[in-house]
């Protein structure tokens, strides 16, 4: 996380809203594990040769999502979601141990996509409180005008024109 913060400082993102984002997203991304889970035990199960039906992948998509919240961030954990699922629904486990093999790539692929998405959540996130921010203050400004008080952006106080 600590690189993800020097490279959000760089790139100028709001401190307050990349020190928030960043670790709520670290917890809870769980988006790249469930696809590869998913995608993983519906191939698997095809080259097992387990005729797969509608039933069978919505179930390996209601596993994988309901695991994927669990999954730790440990190289190559849901490699053990990926058995766990696979024997739920009837597959020999063995028949992932092609899985195993390219599992190193797979997993450093996994990690370099999880953190650039969480770096593009914060900075989005960043981008739209600065919007947020800038209307609230130029909605500050008219309102005073309107009411006959200078206001000083650099300062954010006001003075009395009268």
């Amino acid at each position: 996380m600590a690189e993800m913060y020097s490279g959000l400082d760089k790139y100028g993102c709001n401190t307050m809203a990349s020190r928030f984002v960043v670790p709520v997203c670290a917890v809870m991304k769980g988006d790249g594990p469930a696809i590869f889970i998913t995608a993983a035990c519906v191939y698997v199960t095809e080259q097992a040769g387990v005729e797969i039906d509608a039933g069978k992948v919505i179930f390996i998509i209601l596993l994988t999502f309901s695991a994927s919240l669990a999954v730790p961030n440990i190289p190559s954990s849901s490699m053990v979601l990926v058995v766990t699922v696979l024997s739920s629904i009837g597959v020999p486990t063995k028949a992932a141990s092609i899985l195993f093999a390219m599992e190193w790539l797979l997993d450093r692929c996994r990690s370099g996509i999880g953190g650039l998405s969480v770096m593009y959540l914060s900075a989005t996130t960043s981008a739209i409180y600065e919007s947020i921010k800038k209307k609230s203050d130029d909605e500050t400004e008219v309102e005073a005008e309107e009411n006959g008080v200078e206001f000083d952006k650099s300062s954010l106080s006001a003075t009395s024109l009268v």
